[in-house]
């Protein structure tokens, strides 16, 4: 019959090969076959490797993990989006471009698609809950979603009937959704169930899982049994009834029982099978399939394909088909994500919004192997840049597909300098572009990677940056891709905040683009835009001002002068760009700030300060300091004010001084809760800070990081009470990691603390509300509220309020805490060969001199420790202040009259090292070592 309908019979030898049709059945291939098989132009030179049909749509997958549909699209079947009522050709769903799916599956009017990582995807009719997504869509989807209830299952396979989905998961359990009107999902009920249910009647592990329009086929492979339910009417669920099945029923299968409840394990088990399903047909393959029924042809580097790639030799046959397979790897973010996947599980339990699922350790190792041969790394960037890149412009691909952000700053080829225009810039020109939600997850992911993995990154896009400045920037498009990769870090800078700076702040600092653009310049730009229109904000060119994270800490600081210059001016009409343009044109020769005179006299330095700081003008502090001693007119200004601030804030700062509090290691200092002196002291405090800041000096100011943050509304931390006080800090730790259930009980805590000398009350009425398991956390957020908050919010307030007398707080938001700090105290910029090289030398020394020379010596061989206790001797300060250690100028010369008994004495004021003429290394080692410990500077035998 078949053949004289035009099908041409196909012959297996029956030792091999039984096909089992229920006769019923032979009319379902009765229907006249097309007059002609014809070619699919649009797929032409694309390896496909499987194919799915539903009622009036089709779906393809290819090798490189593309998914193509075409066909009707009423429901949403193709994917692609509504307003396509259908595709008379295939056409790729972008929306899952990037996944690397190994499967796809038709309903009637549904598909599913299968990512080797295990993520499942749906779209189309949902009228039945078919879809997975707990939700009934009457009008479709027209987009592929996750099935997220999929996602903790590990699927192996998923099949589509008309209305229903059953999925098969890699621990061989059966889960069934949709309609159920026929029993086809197996729960012994006709209801319809809108999320995946396992069918719990199906205690074996499963192999196989194929629907029918309204029937379920179950392989079950250790007993050799075949189940079937559903729709029956017409014998499809094999099971010797026409009544349908509501629950998983044995198939009668040759050799078996007529009885389906008779039938004994083992009946067909002596053969491998391969079932089949149709519209209304079952069918049964035995014998080894010769089809491929897996998980497709997805292309990935593995072992065995890098090894090939790596000893293949050059002009064969086998060089040809792997220069071929790298093409289309790396062609395919699919297939590069496919690549690397790792074995963890945290992506699947988590959700790849939380944790991603390639293995960036394991890409870095294979593309450092894969570099070593020219001819791959050719091939590589020619992929990159002709498909690959191009493809990833989407500007909202699925979260997956964003893996491969992560894979490409691994290879080589993304550092090279050649390679910015084509390739990375694109990239991340594609990275800028992403939707809000994709660089959320992107930026979640960062701050997952280990540290190495994160510089790697940020290197990228520091090359980048530095190459484009070089060559100038010339064009509006030259500013707008600079500020795609400006952008870029900044998300990078985010990630890494959020992960308390694994990458230094100084690692983001772009030291060449002030000299591009002038620090003048560019707040009059980011001044100007302020004012603007955001939707115009494209035609706008580079502002740092806006990602203040490439500006090193000398760069913020000069910002502060910048700015008070500006204000200088009188009134500016920032909105007149006629007003703006003649301030840049002009922007070198600003008039200098003027001074303000700061007279004192040693004997009185604190009240004489305070009281000139008290009577002067707001405007005042923003101009350039000179302090005057009555005995050191027209000297080294830097000198004396370095004196000044050193020996006030040390004033202020002593115990015996009544301002504040100190911990019981003298390690840290706090505002007080009960303060011994008026208010208005933390005031003139807040602008002697203020003022250190301004003029590029440093101070020792023994308070913990919470200070910096609060001046730029950044919440303290437990972190940061460890700080100040480590025996409360640790205490609290070891509540929040006490394991046992006991809290209450163990512990006996209440809502108060001991702090300061006095007991308070955290909550009202704390002292009766204890401490358990679950509001302990809200115990230790209150204890750290206390501390740095409500304890000394007054005090606090009036110092913040004469910082920013002197600080403008917008320019002070540009400084991270950390920033803020160091500005204040000093960096830890320790180049010990820039202060022998800045040094100066006086009274007969030079260079050369051989007791400068064993100086040096002996310097340069002390640790670290002692080298800070020298700085200390020398400065007052163990910290390098912003200008740069080379900014010291050290000047050496002999103390007049010494011996060597005598021990080196320093003038803390102008930086003078009084060095006796040591005749040995020994002495000269000895004698330094024993004045550190006088970090006053001057000391005698």
């Amino acid at each position: 019959v078949l053949q004289d309908q035009g099908w041409e019979p196909v012959r297996y030898s029956i030792a091999d090969w039984a096909l089992v049709v229920p006769a019923t059945y032979v009319n379902t291939f009765l229907s006249p076959p097309p007059p002609i098989n014809r070619i699919i132009q649009a797929l032409g030179g694309i390896q496909i490797c499987q194919v799915a049909c539903g009622n009036y749509h089709s779906l393809a997958l290819s090798r490189d993990g593309a998914v193509y549909s075409w066909g009707k699209n009423s429901v949403g079947q193709l994917g692609l989006g509504k307003g396509v009522p259908f595709k008379l050709i295939p056409s790729q769903v972008v929306s899952i471009s990037g996944a690397p799916v190994t499967r796809v599956c038709a309903g009637a009017e549904h598909s599913f698609a299968i990512s080797l990582s295990g993520a499942v995807y749906a779209w189309g009719a949902n009228n039945a809950g078919q879809l997975g997504i707990n939700r009934v869509d009457e009008t479709g989807r027209f987009n592929p979603c996750p099935v997220a209830a999929l996602k903790l299952l590990g699927v192996s396979s998923v099949s589509c009937g008309d209305a229903h989905t059953a999925v098969l998961a890699k621990d061989g359990s059966v889960y069934t959704f949709g309609d159920g009107t026929y029993g086809q999902l197996g729960h012994n009920s006709t209801a319809r169930e809108l999320r995946p249910r396992k069918v719990e009647a199906i205690r074996e592990r499963a192999s196989q899982v194929q629907c029918g329009s309204n029937h379920t086929l179950v392989y079950l492979p250790s007993s050799g049994l075949l189940l079937g339910f559903g729709r029956s009417t017409e014998g499809q669920t094999g099971t010797g009834s026409t009544a349908n099945q509501l629950q998983p029923s044995p198939v009668l299968l040759p050799g078996s029982s007529e009885r389906a409840d008779t039938a004994e394990e083992g009946d067909f088990n002596s053969r491998q099978i391969t079932v089949f399903t149709g519209h209304n047909a079952s069918f049964i393959l035995t014998g080894p399939s010769k089809h491929p029924t897996g998980a497709g042809g997805l292309l990935k580097i593995d072992t065995q394909t890098l090894q090939k790639w790596l000893t293949v030799e050059f002009g064969s046959k086998q060089w040809k088909e792997a220069k071929s397979e790298i093409g289309e790897i790396c062609s395919s973010a699919s297939c590069l994500i496919a690549s690397f996947l790792s074995d963890s599980t945290e992506a699947l339990d988590g959700g790849r919004a939380h944790y991603f699922g390639v293995d960036v350790e394991a890409a870095r190792d294979v593309f450092r192997q894969l570099q070593k041969k020219h001819w791959i790394i050719t091939q590589m960037t020619t992929s990159f840049k002709d498909k690959l890149i191009p493809s990833l412009q989407s500007p909202a691909p699925n979260v997956e597909a964003l893996e491969v952000f992560l894979i490409l700053p691994e290879i080589s080829v993304f550092h090279e300098e050649k390679n910015i225009p084509d390739l990375i810039l694109p990239l991340s020109s594609a990275i800028a572009n992403l939707s809000d939600a994709s660089s959320k997850i992107l930026r979640t992911w960062w701050t997952m990677l280990p540290v190495s993995h994160m510089n790697k990154i940020l290197q990228m896009f520091r090359r980048v940056i530095s190459c484009k400045l070089k060559g100038l920037i010339k064009s509006m498009r030259d500013h707008l891709l600079l500020k795609d990769v400006l952008q870029n870090m900044k998300l990078l800078f985010k990630a890494n905040k959020q992960v308390k700076f694994l990458l230094p702040v100084s690692a983001f600092y772009m030291d060449e683009v002030v000299p591009f653009v002038p620090i003048v310049v560019d707040m009059l730009s980011w001044r100007f835009y302020q004012q603007e229109d955001l939707s115009t904000d494209v035609h706008s060119p580079v502002i740092l001002c806006r990602f203040p994270f490439a500006l090193n800490l000398l760069a913020k600081v000069q910002m502060l002068h910048v700015d008070a210059q500006l204000r200088n001016l009188g009134h500016i009409d920032f909105h007149n760009p006629v007003v703006i343009q003649n301030l840049i044109r002009r922007a070198h020769n600003l008039p200098p700030l003027p001074v303000f005179r700061l007279q004192v006299r040693r004997t009185h330095l604190s009240a004489d300060a305070l009281r000139r700081i008290d009577l002067a003008e707001d405007r005042d502090f923003r101009k350039q300091l000179m302090v005057q001693f009555p005995d050191k007119q027209n000297q080294d200004q830097r000198g004396i004010q370095r004196e000044f601030f050193c020996r006030i804030c040390s004033e202020m700062l002593q115990l015996e001084s009544g301002m504040f509090w100190h911990n019981e290691s003298s390690t840290a200092i706090w505002f007080p809760t009960k303060p011994s002196v008026e208010k208005k002291r933390y005031f003139l405090f807040g602008i002697l800070c203020g003022l250190v800041v301004f003029n590029y000096n440093t101070v020792r100011l023994p308070f913990p990081l919470a200070l910096f943050k609060k001046l730029v509304d950044v919440k303290p931390t437990l972190e940061d009470l460890k700080e100040l006080e480590p025996v409360l800090g640790k205490s609290l730790q070891d509540l929040l990691d006490y394991s046992g259930e006991d809290v209450e009980e163990s512990l006996s805590l209440t809502f108060s603390v001991s702090w300061d000398g006095m007991e308070v009350d955290l909550v009202p009425d704390g002292k009766s509300k204890r401490v358990n398991k679950s509001n302990r956390r809200e115990f230790v957020n209150a204890c750290v509220d206390y501390v740095f908050n409500t304890s000394v919010r007054a005090l606090f307030e009036e110092f913040r309020r004469g910082f920013l007398k002197v600080c403008d707080f917008e320019i002070l938001s540009f400084f991270q805490p950390q920033e803020i700090m160091e500005a204040m105290t000093g960096t830890t910029d320790y180049d010990w060969h820039k202060l022998k090289q800045s040094a100066l030398y006086e009274g007969g020394y030079h260079a050369d001199h051989p007791t400068i020379v064993t100086f040096w010596r002996v310097f340069l061989d002390l640790t670290t420790a002692q080298k800070k206790s020298f700085l200390v001797f020398l400065t007052g300060s163990d910290r390098i202040p912003i200008l740069g250690i080379d900014c010291l100028k050290m000047t050496v010369m002999p103390l007049s009259s010494s011996t060597e008994e005598h021990l080196p004495e320093v003038n803390v004021c102008f930086l003078q090292l009084l060095l006796p003429g040591y005749s040995t290394e020994d002495t000269m080692r000895r004698k330094l070592l024993q004045a550190l410990p006088h970090s006053s500077g001057s000391w005698k035998t």
